[in-house]
């Protein structure tokens, strides 16, 4: 039974039903009857005066209750209310009151603890990430370094098809530090990562810095006349923007057909590529050339058969 109905009842009881009944009594002339129910209705009232009080202050305080639990509601499932309707701060406020304000001083607290502790994870979360980044990257030219290389070789050839590697060696580069400065070099090496950037296509594909003036391309799920194309446009644009500074750029290829050691398949992929690039060295520089195309027959049959040798 809700409170307020209760309080009804006892005041029908104690109050309108003896009045009502004395009022009659009255109007009939029964002034006897009367003062007894009038009587029966003082005793009634001192009686329950206390369960009365009691009743309306539970009352009254009920609306109190509903607003905090309907305020810690809310709290609970994460909307907190920059400002809840308070009176100012007085001595002599009741408990009540006191209460609602310390409730509210509680949840601001954690709503501002949770804002802090939120900020401080985006902020290491942004940390982590720029760290990672930074161990990823050649800091002179932007693109991946050696180790990130290894890794997305060792993933490329775990994911398995077709993986191109192309190597590109600078020719000349020492005399362009040994003439111009190490300034005009580096700004050298910055220009090819930027030519090899351009080349690639998204996530599938990396360019890393390799060592000194040693670049590499990885190239994800092409054939072999798209991965030539890709390396002539790269060593013809650096021929117009190099300063006299060319490239000659071997090409590896690896076809993954089954299960296979990824340290094995990669370092032989690697070792084709940098077969061609001696070859492209050799035979004048300012070159491209394909593994596969060296002395001794066709090398993919020979790449096929070592990227498909299984682990142990």
């Amino acid at each position: 039974m809700r409170v307020e109905t209760g309080i009804l009842g006892v005041l029908l009881v104690v109050v309108v039903v003896p009045l009502g009944t004395g009022a009659m009594l009255v109007h009939e002339g029964l002034y006897a009857e009367a003062e007894g129910f009038l009587a029966l209705g003082f005793i009634l009232s001192i009686v329950l005066a206390k369960p009365i009080a009691w009743g309306v202050a539970h009352y009254l305080m009920m609306g109190e209750v509903r607003s905090m639990n309907t305020f810690c509601e809310n709290a609970r499932n994460g909307e907190y209310p920059t400002s809840w309707d308070l009176p100012e701060q007085t001595e002599g406020e009741s408990d009540l009151l006191r209460l609602r304000r310390n409730l509210y001083w509680l949840v601001r607290a954690a709503a501002n603890r949770e804002e802090w502790l939120a900020a401080r994870l985006s902020r290491a979360a942004r940390s982590s990430w720029e760290y990672e980044r930074l161990a990823n990257v050649d800091p002179l030219t932007g693109v991946s370094n050696r180790r990130h290389f290894e890794l997305f070789m060792q993933e490329a050839v775990t994911s398995g098809g077709v993986i191109h590697l192309l190597l590109v060696d600078c020719d000349g580069f020492k005399a362009v530090n040994d003439t111009m400065g190490h300034a005009a070099g580096d700004e050298l090496l910055k220009r090819l990562g930027a030519v090899l950037s351009g080349a690639v296509r998204g996530p599938e594909d990396c360019v890393f810095r390799y060592g000194g003036d040693e670049f590499g391309v990885v190239l994800r799920g092409r054939e072999r006349d798209t991965a030539l194309a890709v390396a002539e446009r790269v060593r013809a644009r650096f021929a117009r923007e190099g300063r006299g500074v060319t490239l000659s750029i071997g090409v590896g290829e690896c076809r993954v057909r089954r299960r296979v050691d990824p340290d094995e398949a990669a370092r032989r992929l690697h070792a084709d590529a940098d077969a061609a690039v001696y070859a492209a060295k050799r035979r004048g520089r300012n070159r491209v050339e394909a593994a596969w195309t060296l002395p001794g027959g066709d090398g993919a049959l020979r790449k096929m058969a070592a990227c498909g040798r299984t682990a142990g």
